[in-house]
């Protein structure tokens, strides 16, 4: 996880996996966040239904992606000084 404060570990090894307790650094640091990706591992997977609601609930945006393309975008928002945050599933291993 990366947010304005620091970067974090998640063990988490699946989108399933994911629990609203695992989102608690970037509610914490919301108004210094303007965008949230979450990378869901080698291919896009989709959020559990309580994490979807969480985030709808706290009005948190967000953009679900591989973790590859999130790492992407991450590094131009970043480099454009916007307020990005990131939760990123690791791959076990390099892909294209």
């Amino acid at each position: 996880m990366i947010t304005p404060s620091g970067v974090r570990a998640c063990a988490v090894t699946i989108a399933a996996e994911l629990q609203v307790e695992h989102f608690d650094a970037i509610t914490d640091e919301m108004a210094s966040i303007d965008m949230l990706l979450i990378g869901t591992g080698r291919e896009m997977e989709p959020l559990p239904k309580p994490i979807v609601q969480f985030l709808r609930d706290g009005k948190i945006g967000y953009d679900v992606m591989s973790t590859n393309a999130a790492v992407r975008i991450y590094n131009v928002v970043e480099a454009e000084d916007r307020r990005v945050a990131a939760i990123l599933i690791a791959v076990d291993k390099a892909y294209g």
